[in-house]
């Protein structure tokens, strides 16, 4: 159609304004650090199209780098082809854009949503018999035409093959009291909840770890599993490793995570992130039952904002620009995992920092430049896994022997010497640890 330039970037709910920069770099073979200018120069006498795939948010087309189409190179008028597409589930951002025309997109008709249902269950299942055909098609009318909830649904059942297993699906489904509306969150969610049911057992914690962390990388969450004991039996990491691929491979399958081999991080669809933080809060009643935080401003004090509800969280997960953390005046029993990684303004650990979490079994504290641990680390009877990787610690307290049921020390890219570590390899024969992990930089010094 005349176009030098066709551009699909795809965008999601938190996407910033640098990375579809270095989207669109990438799709024009630009050096991976190329800004607004480099963009601007490589576009102005080019024909064409901008694809931005699922927005949230106005994009400034100025400040991404995309020209505009009447300058040439001598700023004289001349006329480029240039069209800018995308997909937005708010008309608010469709004004803000200044969109010349708008089509909405609808639900697909019952024919449609039949096909893309059968292309994703076993189809010489349901269509094996008459009642069984008539029983699919009433779980695909649940779904309400919407694309994402067929093929969810469709693949959480492709491995049921009796009608009785189709029957109870259904009576779930009516009984869940909602209809797919197009536009209503609240409908979908609990459609989509039962391809998570559907997961065997043992990997629905995995799964919302690895949807509500989509940072981490596919290694990271690796060792967040090992850490939460989600991944047991293992002889050597090795093994760990192919359960964990195990793991991902059914998520895959189930249509829950996408892995992207680009920067080994885990993709997956905006409302099935939301749907993850929806079952992580009992289906929505207790929202403080994981506190994920990303501080953004500096300077932050936690304390001040949200450690009031420590108290009743199970998870704790917080990043960015902090300089201190909270003292906490009640006790935490329900925390089991606390993240506070990659702060690097945070300068040290209160004190009694860990003296009301009595239950925790799981810190990280990697990618923060804390120089040591607090004595109050002896408070932590229960840690299984301790994460100090990338942290200016250059010596590990003596406490650490009352922490019996530690099963996993990291510590890549530390200031430990060689003495440090054979002293705490002593250290940890006398504690008596099921699996004790040092790392340096490049290697494992020790795996037992």
């Amino acid at each position: 159609m005349g176009f030098d330039h066709v551009l699909f970037i795809e965008a999601s709910q938190n996407t910033q304004l640098e990375e579809l920069q270095k989207e669109i770099a990438k799709k024009l073979q630009l050096s991976s650090d190329a800004g607004q200018q480099d963009i601007f120069n490589a576009l102005k006498t080019k024909n064409i199209v901008l694809l931005l795939d699922n927005i949230w948010e106005p994009v400034n087309l100025v400040r991404l780098g995309i020209i505009n189409p009447y300058m040439s190179d001598n700023g004289s008028s001349k006329a480029y082809k240039y069209k800018v597409m995308f997909t937005t589930r708010s008309e608010d951002v469709c004004a803000r854009m200044e969109a010349s025309k708008r089509i909405k997109v609808e639900c697909m008709e019952p024919d449609e949503a039949w096909v893309l249902f059968k292309h994703n269950v076993n189809l010489a299942v349901i269509e094996s018999d008459e009642k069984f055909k008539k029983i699919a098609r009433q779980v695909m009318n649940k779904c309400g035409g919407l694309p994402l909830a067929l093929q969810v649904v469709g693949k959480a059942m492709s491995n049921r093959n009796t009608i009785q297993e189709w029957e109870d699906i259904l009576s779930s489904l009516k009984n869940s009291g909602t209809e797919v509306v197009q536009g209503v969150q609240e409908s979908l969610l609990p459609i989509l909840k039962f391809s998570y049911d559907n997961l065997p057992r043992n990997i629905h914690e995995c799964f919302l770890c690895a949807s509500i962390l989509q940072w981490l990388r596919k290694d990271d969450l690796l060792e967040l599993w090992m850490g939460l004991s989600l991944i047991g039996d293992f002889v050597n990491l090795q093994q760990a490793y192919g359960k964990a691929r195990h793991i991902f491979k059914n998520l895959e399958e189930s249509c829950l995570l996408q892995y992207s081999s680009d920067d080994d991080n885990v993709r997956l669809h905006d409302v099935i992130y939301e749907m993850a933080v929806w079952i992580a809060s009992d289906c929505g009643i207790n929202m403080n039952k994981w506190i994920v935080k990303e501080y953004d401003k500096f300077p932050d004090e936690i304390a001040s904002i949200n450690a009031e509800n420590w108290r009743f969280a199970n998870r704790v997960i917080i990043s960015g620009k902090v300089e201190l953390l909270p003292i906490l005046t009640h006790q935490c029993s329900d925390l089991l995992c606390l993240m506070i990684t990659d702060i690097h303004n945070l300068e040290n650990i209160p004190g009694g920092f860990f003296i009301q979490m009595p239950n925790l079994t799981y810190l990280d504290l990697s990618g923060t430049p804390i120089e040591e641990l607090p004595k109050s680390i002896k408070c932590l009877v229960n840690l299984q896994y301790l994460n100090i990787s990338s942290t200016e610690i250059s010596s590990l307290p003596k406490e650490l022997k009352y922490l019996k049921k530690l099963q996993y020390l990291l510590c890549r890219d530390t200031k430990l010497g060689k003495t440090q570590r054979v002293t705490h390899v002593m250290c940890v024969q006398e504690i008596d640890l099921f699996h004790f992990l040092i790392l340096s930089t490049s290697n494992m010094v020790s795996d037992a």
